[in-house]
């Protein structure tokens, strides 16, 4: 792959951090229940990624200490996760693997 020919262990989408955090959140409570699989689990993640603005970061800082306007940024984006979390989940439920 190319991308192996590349430094790029510190490149990463922030906004995965915060569609785990809210797919571990509904996945403890009462508002929704799945299959907890890695299957289903990967698969709610990549749609509602697949739905949601990228928000990248190529700096240790910025994942380990982020700056007052990143967090305030990924602060406002947390309800827009939600909503795409909570809709992949309706969809990898519609459309289990078997």
């Amino acid at each position: 792959m190319f991308k192996d020919k590349f430094q790029h262990d510190d490149l990463e989408n922030l906004m995965e951090e915060l569609v785990f955090e809210q797919l571990d959140a509904i996945l403890h409570s009462v508002l929704k229940k799945m299959s907890d699989s890695p299957i289903a689990i990967q698969d709610v993640a990549a749609i509602a990624l697949n739905n949601l603005p990228p928000r990248y970061c190529s700096s240790i800082l910025d994942k380990n200490q982020p700056r007052p306007q990143l967090l305030k940024e990924l602060e406002n984006y947390k309800p827009l996760v939600h909503d795409k979390v909570l809709e992949a989940i309706d969809i990898v439920e519609a459309n289990p693997h078997h």
